[in-house]
Order: structure tokens, then sequence, then C-alpha cells
């Protein structure tokens, strides 16, 4: 049986700090750390979560979590006051809110969601002001306006399938951008549609809605400098989807021979260099 850890004499200037539920005395050891890395992806038991649950100056906290919201509550509730960061990823999908989160992280400028369903996406959002860069891999069709409606966002990476975004969305959160209502200081955006589109089953009107998006933003976003957008598509032939990336030049063209093809249009492609090109600026 291996001996137990004991506690050093002199303790620890470690500020970032890399653990797992233990019966080891963490804060005793590391009583410093500021930002937390977790690993809970074993199931252990109860008692062994005390101790990485008891650090004092948590900033920054990146969970890697069973899909169990009893773990993630035990967190928040530990550290959320005085979180800044906070960076989540489940081994499946694990049903949450971003009010619960955002009620237990009022000081909360920087969020990254994997694996995680969010169940009150349709409801207007409360205690984000702080909020300055979102990370969302959703699933299934989703809400996004109200999110992007923090009144500080400045960097939102998006990435789903693109059967998941409804037309009825994105034109929904194109009149609140140009009406000036939401996302005035976004200066980063990124949208990886990791789904292929099919030339047996496109929807057009999404590609119409999605250049509308695009144009929309390079003319009422005048502080957004940085505009990502993967696109997969599938061909006749049977093969693995290719996706293409509008940061690789000869990418974006190919991307708008496909939008001309599509739908008669490939001013995304303009639209997007003119985003881009203010960084030059």
């Amino acid at each position: 049986m291996p001996a137990e850890l004991a506690v050093p004499e002199e303790t620890s200037a470690l500020r970032h700090l890399h653990a797992a539920p233990t019966t080891f005395d963490l804060p005793a050891a590391f009583p410093n750390v500021t930002h937390l890395k977790a690993d809970c992806t074993a199931i252990e038991p109860e008692n062994k979560y005390a101790s990485i649950l008891r650090f004092s100056n948590i900033e920054s906290l990146n969970l890697r979590i069973q899909p169990f919201a009893f773990t993630l509550n035990s967190f928040l509730e530990a550290y959320g006051g005085n979180l800044h960061t906070l960076m989540i990823e489940s081994k499946d999908w694990l049903n949450f809110s971003f009010s619960r989160i955002f009620d237990a992280c009022p000081k909360l400028r920087k969020i990254e969601l994997g694996h995680i369903l969010i169940l009150d996406d349709m409801k207007p959002l409360e205690s984000f002001a702080q909020l300055r860069e979102l990370h969302w891999k959703p699933k299934n069709q989703f809400e996004m306006t109200n999110i992007l409606s923090a009144p500080n966002l400045e960097r939102v990476y998006l990435s789903c399938r693109h059967d998941w975004i409804s037309v009825e969305n994105l034109r929904k959160l194109m009149s609140l951008v140009a009406d000036k209502k939401i996302l005035s200081k976004l200066t980063s955006f990124s949208l990886r549609l990791f789904g292929s589109i099919n030339y047996r089953e496109i929807n057009y009107d999404l590609l119409r809605a999605l250049r509308d998006f695009v144009a929309v933003a390079a003319v009422h976003l005048p502080k957004l400098v940085n505009f990502k957008f993967w696109l997969g598509i599938k061909g006749r032939h049977p093969r693995l989807p290719r996706y293409f990336q509008s940061d690789n030049p000869e990418e974006l063209g190919k991307i708008g021979t496909k939008f001309q093809e599509w739908i008669g249009d490939d001013t995304i492609v303009e639209f997007i260099r003119a985003i881009n090109v203010r960084k030059q600026l």
C-alpha cells in the first residue's frame, strides 16, 4: 500500500495547478494557486473532493468532468464568486443552464463550454455584464441572441452543425446587430460549421442568411477585425467531407465558388475580406 503524501514544511508559490480529486491536502501545499485545472473524469468517492474544493484564491477554473451536475455545482459553489475564467468539458452531454453559471459567477469574463447542453438558451439572461469572451459548442438547434446580448462581449467562437442554426435565428441576430442593440464591442467572431453540406440537401435559405449575416457584420460592427468561417462540403462522390477555412486565401476562394454555385452570389467572400482587412489599418 503506497505511503500517504505529507504536506511539505515550506509551501509552494505555484499559481497554476493541474490536479485531480485526492485526499492529499492540496490547499495546504499550494496555498497560492489562482488557476486550477481539475481533472474529474474518473468516478471518485465524495471524500476525495474535499481537498480540491478548498482553495482560497481561484480566479480561473478549467474543469474536465463526468456528466454529473452535482460535480459542476460543487465547483461553482466553491469558486464561482471570484472566477474570471471558466472552462468546462464534459465526457458526455451534461444538462445545465446559463443562468446557473452566471448567477454563481458574476465576475466571469471568459467561458468555454464543451459537451454542455444549455437548457435555458431561449430565456433572456442577467448577471453576464462582465463577459468578454464566449466559446460554445451547442447541441441541436439553439438560440444564440440571448447569450450574444452580453453588453461587453468582444470575442465569440461558435462551433456547431450547420443544420443546428435556424434561418429565423440568424435573421433575428442580424436585426439586433443592424439596430445596434448587441455586439457593438465585438472584435472577433468565429463560426465553425462542422457538419457537411450535402449537395442533395442544400438549405438555400440558410446559405443566403449566412451571406447576409456576414454583410450586416461588415457594415454594422466597425470594431470587428477578425472573422473566421469554416464550412464542410460533401460532394457527389462517396468520400469524407472537405472542410474549407476562410483564413486560408485559397480555401476562402473555394467557399465563394460554392456560394456562387448554390445561390448565385459569392459576395460572402468580399464581406469576409472587408472585415479582416481592418486588422491592417
